[in-house]
């Protein structure tokens, strides 16, 4: 397969966008969903480091975080989640002290923290990472990861002016009935699965992990992290071969060598996360 129709299957044959934060709306909840029983639910105790903000129903953890980012009123260590019904969302502020390809390498090490959420939720069910941004159950997308502060326009050593990393895990398949028939079949979420919890444990899970590894990334840098991830990628026979280099980008096996996708320019391409619920 052509590295280029590659990376179209890697996108799902998303849209270039001009940053993440200026692409997101907020999703329309169902008109017949129970808010209260959602809204009762005690928030979650987050680990030292870090510091929860709830956000408003109306809107999207990333979109807010991104928001507040800019205008810098919220600083690393900033976790904001929401308490929308059926889904557990999270945005986290991190330090913006790296170059934009370092900075790229969030997104591996978040969807490395969501399989490992999801591993300990359900150790009988082993999620599978597809690069860049999604994590499956059972070959169907339950989570996906975004960036924000990267537009994936910089060059190589520019420096973003703050970043944001969101997470997303469908809780249940609420939202996805509004999806065409194909679509439904790519997605699942935890409920679908068999997976009995709540959104307080899945943050509180989420936290955990995303501190364990950011703190790794910091001290030991990339390494720990690329070969954690690979014990969670997809083994389909459907899917080419590849690997994660140092930097984080997919090395696609053509049957005739190896090809380089690059992590930050798929960063383009990625889907605003109110479109994946």
């Amino acid at each position: 397969m052509p590295v280029s129709s590659w990376s179209d299957r890697l996108s799902s044959g998303l849209t270039p966008c001009s940053g993440l934060a200026k692409s997101l709306h907020h999703e329309c909840l169902p008109p017949d969903h129970d808010r209260s029983a959602d809204m009762s639910l005690p928030d979650p105790r987050l680990p030292e480091g870090f510091r929860a903000l709830a956000v408003d129903r109306e809107k999207m953890a990333l979109d807010e975080a991104c928001r507040l980012a800019r205008c810098q009123k919220a600083e690393p260590g900033d976790f904001l989640y929401s308490r929308r019904h059926g889904m557990a969302s999270c945005a986290i502020l991190l330090d913006s002290d790296r170059s934009a390809v370092e900075a790229a390498q969030a997104l591996p090490l978040a969807q490395l923290a969501v399989a490992e959420s999801l591993h300990a939720l359900s150790a009988a069910q082993r999620p599978t990472i597809i690069w860049p941004f999604s994590v499956c159950l059972g070959a169907r997308e339950v989570a996906r990861v975004a960036i924000g502060g990267l537009s994936g326009q910089e060059e190589a050593e520019d420096y973003p002016d703050w970043l944001v990393i969101g997470l997303h895990i469908r809780l249940s398949g609420k939202f996805t009935e509004r999806l065409p028939a194909l679509k439904r079949r790519e997605l699942t979420a935890l409920a679908s699965e068999g997976i009995a919890t709540d959104r307080t444990a899945v943050l509180q899970h989420l936290a955990a992990a995303m501190q364990r590894r950011l703190a790794e990334w910091q001290n030991r840098g990339f390494e720990p992290i690329r070969s954690a991830w690979t014990a969670y990628t997809d083994g389909e026979s459907s899917r080419p071969a590849m690997r994660l280099d140092k930097d984080g980008n997919a090395m696609i096996d053509t049957g005739e060598g190896f090809e380089k996708v690059a992590l930050i320019d798929m960063i383009a391409r990625q889907l605003p996360l109110h479109l994946t619920a």
